[in-house]
């Protein structure tokens, strides 16, 4: 951890979470009922319900919510029976190094960036 600078660390962290941000902007203009909701319970419950987690609540809320608002639709329903096929992983050395490397830099760091002086 200490041969990789804190902007560096910092960059990776917010390069997996930017997706998550952005995507709960774009669902406000989706549906502002439920998303806006769901931001405003998760608020709301960090701030004055210390025991139960913040995302417990504003999940039990907003699916409390879409349904009582009959947000959840059911369409396209089959009575197919699917069966179980055996896949066998096919292991590639390109793949495990964009794919492997990528995924593993952001872990290691965020976690350790953690418990270190960051």
């Amino acid at each position: 951890m200490k041969l990789i600078p804190v902007p560096i660390v910092m960059g990776i962290i917010v390069g997996v979470m930017i997706r998550f941000t952005t995507e709960m902007i774009t669902s406000i203009t989706i549906s502002p009922l439920l998303a806006g909701s769901a931001i405003l319970v998760f608020l709301l419950s960090s701030r004055f319900l210390k025991k139960v987690p913040p995302v417990l609540s504003a999940l039990v809320i907003t699916v409390l919510l879409a349904f009582f608002t009959s947000e959840f639709k059911v369409v396209n329903i089959h009575d197919t029976v699917i069966l179980l096929q055996l896949m066998v992983p096919v292991f590639n050395f390109d793949a495990i190094v964009s794919i492997g490397i990528p995924l593993a830099l952001p872990l290691l760091c965020s976690e350790n960036a953690q418990v270190t002086e960051y």
